[in-house]
């Protein structure tokens, strides 16, 4: 963006953000095993070595500004595909202390005064802003770094609206004819070298009239509140995002609710649709949003720390080793994921392969139990 929201993105506080990531990568050599991991044997050095591939893969679509760009022609919200390839290549988990180091900056550089990480002309405020504050998470910045600061303000930004904004909201608002002007400011200023500084100014002016356009959404939906123990409601649409990148327990009702869906839906050849909004069948023929089903099938699985799953059916499944399988034979020979079917831009495949190591991770994490609860 080049531009600078006064006391959020100093230089000071991104050389120090920028610091800290390395130094925390630093400290690790990849990403270390846990002792109690369910994955052992075979079966984990296919995962290993899939994340390996895939994290290779995916560092190689960085550009020079940090930020992580689209294979596919199509336009795409650049901070959101970022945020979500960070979180997915974080050093914790193999990837490079300085391709961290340049994603952080970038996405810092896209912080907005009331808190959130996105950038105003494209994609969704709160959704973008989840994902982020994962990422920067992932980072495992130290207590008090200006990294974990800006972490804090960002979930606080997603904590205080609660539900992101969807694309219809989106449409609601559609950008008036300042947009185009202040979005084609905007990407001059941030791709334009030897401007002077009269030249950045006007630019700068530009691109900020289009801020408030439109762009935003129109509204933002609350959830229904009820009380520990209540019975729970369906899994719905509006689950779906926060399910992507809150952070969850087991006793969360949103967990509670995808994990019942889940139960009743579960199968991986097909996204079955866990909110059913398609009907009994769920989505036909099932390729859409393929892989954004397998995070959201892992986290929702993840909170109860154990790699068994007794379905509605009465049948058990081992989830861990299922779906890591399922993932580790979609890989292409270049280490990359992506989807036939182009709905929901999964036929980009950087944002394929982010989903796909986020998964991966998540198996591979999963501890052993014995008791096979």
């Amino acid at each position: 963006m080049g531009r600078t929201i006064p006391g959020t993105a100093s230089l000071l506080g991104l050389a120090l953000a920028a610091a800290g990531v390395a130094a925390v990568a630093r400290a690790s050599d990849g990403p270390a095993p846990r002792a109690d991991a369910h994955l052992a044997g075979t079966a984990r050095a296919a995962v290993d070595a899939a994340i390996e591939r895939g994290t290779r893969w995916l560092l190689a679509r960085q550009d020079a500004r940090g930020a992580f760009v689209a294979v596919t022609a199509k336009p795409t919200a650049e901070v959101a595909l970022t945020a979500v390839a960070l979180w997915a290549a974080a050093p914790s988990r193999g990837g490079a202390p300085e391709k961290a180091a340049a994603a952080t900056e970038f996405l810092l550089r896209h912080r907005q005064p009331d808190g959130g990480i996105y950038d105003p002309r494209s994609g969704l405020a709160v959704y973008t802003s989840g994902i982020a504050a994962q990422a920067l998470r992932a980072l495992a910045p130290p207590p008090s770094s200006p990294l974990a600061d800006a972490a804090h303000a960002v979930e606080l930004f997603v904590y205080q609206h609660a539900i992101p904004e969807s694309y219809v909201d989106l449409a609601e608002a559609a950008p008036d004819a300042r947009a185009d002007v202040g979005a084609g400011a905007a990407r001059v200023l941030d791709s334009a070298s030897g401007l002077t500084a009269e030249q950045k100014s006007a630019l700068a002016f530009l691109a900020r009239s289009s801020e408030g356009g439109g762009r935003l959404p129109s509204r933002t939906r609350k959830p229904q509140w009820k009380a520990p123990g209540a019975q729970l409601d369906a899994f719905s649409y509006d689950d779906m995002l926060p399910m992507v990148y809150l952070p969850l327990a087991h006793d969360h009702q949103i967990a509670q609710r995808a994990y019942e869906a889940v139960r009743t839906g579960y199968e991986l050849d097909r996204n079955p649709d866990l909110t059913r909004r398609y009907g009994a069948a769920g989505f036909q023929p099932g390729t859409q949003g393929l892989y954004y089903y397998y995070v959201v099938l892992a986290r929702a699985l993840a909170v109860r720390a154990t790699p068994w799953l007794t379905t509605a059916d009465g049948r058990r499944h081992d989830w861990v080793r299922e779906l890591s399988q399922k993932l580790v034979a979609r890989q292409a020979p270049d280490g990359s994921w992506v989807n036939s079917d182009a709905t929901w831009w999964e036929d980009e495949p950087v944002l394929v392969t982010s989903y796909a190591l986020i998964a991966l991770a998540i198996c591979r994490e999963i501890p052993a139990d014995p008791e096979g609860r």
